[in-house]
């Protein structure tokens, strides 16, 4: 039996239909991240125009992916996130619970959680929130209790109405229902320090948080120095 070979050939990654991105990714950095992409290359032979070392996605945005890729490289968000642009970043955990990066997706919950304590997240990111993900994930229930926290500024009715039909108004109202809190502390204290580590794991995908002084690290700001510095 012939030895396994580790390819370091690069993959074209074509993102978008219209204004289409090319981004070229080392195979092996795709392989270690997901087994989405090990399937996704090892199945490049089917479909009527196979494309050896080509993954398209053209119904993406590339925003999400560029936040992805950046994160693959240097284990870390852009300084964009850190400074409160979090819709790219919403996008971005809606994109790795599809190609199943759950280390992305808790990274990105912690800096939207810890954001969530300074600021209410507006319903121009809820609605992105709401409408990328799946019903009873992390990200909805994140989502609804924002909403029901923020009594003095509540969404309008024709703003809900723009989430019907996505499953998470009844979660909505049964929220309510169980009484608004002023605030969700999510397991987190006022210094971004992890004060109760299975509170926060309920807004966690896949085995959770690991190691926990590193998260908390990332919380307090010593990510945020570099990554602003950078």
């Amino acid at each position: 039996m012939q030895p396994e070979v580790k390819t370091t050939r690069d993959i074209k990654i074509i993102v978008g239909d219209k204004t289409p991105q090319t981004f070229f990714v080392q195979q092996q950095l795709l392989e270690s991240t997901s087994d989405y992409f090990v399937k996704a290359l090892r199945n490049q032979h089917l479909g009527e125009k196979p494309e050896p070392g080509v993954l398209r996605f053209p119904e993406d945005r590339v925003s999400p992916w560029r936040l992805l890729l950046f994160w693959m490289y240097k284990h870390e968000l852009p300084a964009d996130v850190y400074h409160h642009d979090l819709i790219p970043a919403v996008r971005a955990w809606a994109l790795g619970d599809r190609l199943c990066i759950p280390e992305l997706q808790n990274h990105i919950m912690l800096v939207l959680i810890w954001s969530f304590k300074d600021e209410n997240p507006g319903f121009a990111l809820i609605k992105v929130a709401v409408q990328s993900s799946l019903a009873d994930s992390p990200m909805r229930k994140l989502m609804a209790e924002e909403i029901v926290a923020d009594e003095s500024n509540p969404p309008s009715k024709e703003e809900l109405e723009e989430l019907d039909g996505c499953h998470f108004l009844a979660q909505l109202m049964e929220l309510q229902r169980e009484g608004a809190k002023e605030s969700y502390d999510r397991g987190l204290d006022e210094d971004g320090n992890i004060e109760d580590f299975d509170e926060l794991n309920e807004y966690m995908v896949g085995n959770g948080l690991a190691e926990p002084d590193t998260e908390a690290k990332i919380l307090r700001g010593t990510e945020f120095d570099e990554a602003s510095s950078a």
